[in-house]
């Protein structure tokens, strides 16, 4: 049995469908409670979001939780651009 441990992060994707924010505090050792995290803050999280991008009106992004793997790879695939 494998004791790697993997790390989680939030990803929200404005309605825009454009813009995104990571999250990248706080991290979740399992993709279970940062889904709870989600489920539990999503009206603070979509406020947080809104916040950062200057918005006036209430956003309703779509959070998702990835693995810090896959941030990397994004990060990979932009500087390669």
């Amino acid at each position: 049995m494998s004791n790697i441990i993997t790390t989680w992060f939030i990803l929200a994707l404005l309605p825009n469908g454009v813009d995104s924010y990571l999250f990248q505090k706080p991290a979740f050792e399992s993709k279970l409670k940062c889904v709870e995290f989600i489920v539990e803050r999503h009206e603070i999280l979509n406020d947080f979001v809104a916040h950062e991008y200057n918005l006036r009106y209430p956003v309703s992004s779509k959070f998702y939780c990835i693995e810090k793997n896959l941030v990397k790879e994004i990060e990979n695939m932009s500087d390669e651009t």
